[in-house]
């Protein structure tokens, strides 16, 4: 996860392996910050030619709003 394009939240996972199966791996990833009105967020793969599964019943997305007001 990206604010303004700078770095901010990383899953990174790696798994070796001898053989070549497919294997599949999980994270989790969660943080707090301050954004301003116009900060952009941007969600992307570290690498090239990673597969994402974005189902409903596998992956969950969301923004919440903390405020003191």
């Amino acid at each position: 996860m990206y604010v303004n394009e700078d770095p901010y939240l990383l899953c990174t996972v790696m798994t070796h392996t001898r053989h070549s199966t497919t294997k599949a791996n999980t994270c989790f990833t969660s943080g707090v910050t301050f954004l301003e009105a116009e900060d952009q967020i941007l969600i992307r793969d570290l690498e090239p030619m990673r597969n994402s599964v974005i189902r409903p019943a596998h992956t969950f997305f969301g923004l919440v709003q903390l405020s003191t007001y």
